[in-house]
């Protein structure tokens, strides 16, 4: 007859004796915050950053024009991109020469003010909507592009009459928008020519 104690410690043995390491890990892998060191973590992907995109208003509309009418009240050498630092400058001298020519820039920008008839007034020629006056049915005019332009941190203005100046991003645009223009003016000089041509 079988002993009943030696089946009892049979019966509670339940398979292959486990390592104490290996019940370790279980207890612990249960509890809050666990990570083994022999266990390796998922790679983290990196956020990309991206910088800001630059705002360019669409040729001809009224955010083009008031920004060809601001970009036109400078002086001659902010009309284009600055100038790079001479290659021969060390590169303590070249920061010196970029920070005087920001410094510039951001005077030359806050010293050509205009009102706003003064930017309508130079801005109209630019424009294909009126400035003054909305379409049929509609609030719209081309000086209704200025919020836009102010929101987007392209414009800066103050006072009582209110007047307006670009901010350094908004000359950055401003270059851009002319860039535009002179490249709509050769493709509307170039299909004058061709028409002309094609004129028996």
């Amino acid at each position: 007859m079988l002993s009943l104690a030696g089946s009892s410690k049979t019966a509670g043995y339940g398979g292959p004796k486990r390592s104490k390491r290996k019940q370790s890990i279980e207890r612990s892998s249960a509890e809050p915050g666990f990570a083994d060191e022999n266990i390796a973590a998922p790679p983290t992907k990196k956020k990309r950053v991206t910088a800001p995109k630059l705002y360019v208003p669409k040729a001809r509309s009224g955010g083009y024009a008031i920004l060809l009418a601001l970009l036109s009240n400078l002086p001659d050498q902010y009309q284009h991109i600055l100038a790079p630092a001479p290659s021969h400058l060390s590169v303590d001298q070249i920061t010196e020469f970029e920070d005087d020519q920001e410094d510039g820039l951001i005077i030359a920008l806050q010293s050509a003010q205009l009102t706003k008839q003064e930017i309508i007034n130079a801005g109209r020629p630019h424009s294909d909507t009126d400035f003054e006056k909305s379409e049929k049915g509609g609030h719209y005019t081309a000086w209704s592009s200025m919020k836009t332009l102010i929101g987007k941190a392209l414009i800066s203005t103050r006072g009582n009459p209110a007047r307006y100046w670009l901010t350094k991003e908004g000359w950055t645009s401003g270059l851009a928008v002319r860039r535009a223009a002179g490249t709509l003016g050769q493709a509307v000089v170039s299909l004058s020519v061709q028409c002309t041509k094609d004129v028996p």
